[in-house]
């Protein structure tokens, strides 16, 4: 997905960095065959120590309208966005996080476009 919000220095290899990273912290058996799965975008707010850790838990932005929606594969989805943003931690590849000039990061997981549909 694509990263936008408060980042505005990240650059685009970036953030092809940190979709690479996800690439390979996500489990997306239990979302094969998701129905809809175009649907099934997660949005995640990760605040950065400088060092690239994480400071907390990632913000799940949109969880309301997931929990609302009743779709098991969207919380599924929900549930491993936030296990790999926190697998992937450190976040120390970038830059812009270890200067310290970037600190949140809004990252739409898009099910889609990270199962390759």
């Amino acid at each position: 997905g694509e990263a936008v919000g408060v980042t505005g220095r990240l650059t685009a290899s970036e953030k092809d960095l940190i979709r690479s990273r996800m690439l390979s912290c996500w489990n997306t058996g239990a979302l094969i065959g998701a129905p809809r799965a175009e649907e099934l975008v997660v949005e995640l707010k990760l605040t950065f120590f400088t060092d690239g850790e994480l400071d907390g838990d990632p913000e799940v932005l949109n969880a309301l309208e997931i929990e609302l929606s009743g779709n098991p594969f969207w919380k599924a989805a929900e549930r491993e966005a936030v296990r790999a943003a926190i697998e992937c931690a450190p976040y120390d590849y970038l830059p812009s996080v270890q200067s310290g000039e970037t600190t949140e990061l809004i990252f739409n997981y898009d099910l889609e476009d990270m199962l390759g549909l």
